[in-house]
């Protein structure tokens, strides 16, 4: 397995991870709809629009932050496979929020595994290699419930 499957498939286990424990005081957030193509910059920005909310509320709520760059890395994608035609951004703006999210809960596999697939695709590998790293350190303390 390439170094770019193996990070998309640690960004789809991300993804379903993303609504894991969340740190003391956090408010539940919605995951961000990855199914949906945003024909228009305006229907992205409403789809955003929750973790805007919540950044404008708390600077600090890490799963704003972790879903802002599942946002951005899902519009850099559309752009990148020529689905939408705005999105040229999404790539080093979905990095930005996602070391954000570690800078302030550096605990959630979520974001280590986004991350691992963010380093991959701008060809940082050094830095996709420390994030797996990372991601298997934290991975390990997760407890994990018994039959």
């Amino acid at each position: 397995m390439t170094a770019r499957a193996l990070a998309a498939v640690l960004t789809g286990v991300a993804m379903v991870l993303g609504g894991g424990i969340m740190p003391a005081g956090a408010t539940h957030l919605p995951p961000f709809d990855i199914t949906r193509i945003y024909p228009t910059e305006a229907a992205f920005q409403q789809a955003i629009r929750p973790y805007l909310d919540a950044l404008a509320a708390d600077a600090r709520h890490p799963r704003a932050h972790y879903w802002l760059a599942i946002a951005y890395l899902h519009m850099h994608r559309l752009h990148r496979f020529r689905l939408i035609d705005y999105g040229s951004r999404g790539l080093p703006l979905a990095v930005e929020a996602a070391q954000k999210a570690v800078e302030i809960d550096p605990g959630f596999v979520g974001t280590w595994a986004a991350l691992i697939d963010m380093y991959s695709l701008t060809d940082e590998e050094q830095k996709a290699f420390g994030a797996s790293q990372k991601l298997v350190e934290v991975g390990r303390r997760i407890p994990v419930p018994l039959p």
